[in-house]
């Protein structure tokens, strides 16, 4: 269950957030197929399926830090 704001889509992080929650969601995945009976022994399908959830976080925080690699252009370097 996402325990988290639905935020504002004007809001200037708005796309990082929503990589971020896709992220974050493919981990939880990741997590409860640990603890599921089928995670139990190491096989080639939990291998799979491991790297597979991985996978998608893995884009999911790349997508987002593509998005927040433009920020400073925006918003100046902070300098």
């Amino acid at each position: 269950m996402r325990n988290y704001p639905d935020p504002d889509p004007a809001w200037d992080y708005y796309a990082i957030y929503q990589q971020a929650t896709q992220a974050h969601a493919k981990l939880e995945q990741l997590l409860q197929y640990f603890a599921s009976p089928e995670c139990e022994n190491a096989t080639p399908e939990a291998d799979k399926q491991i790297i597979q959830l991985l996978g998608h976080a893995r884009q999911a925080i790349e997508e987002a830090e593509s998005i927040s690699s433009i920020l400073p252009h925006l918003f100046g370097d902070g300098n």
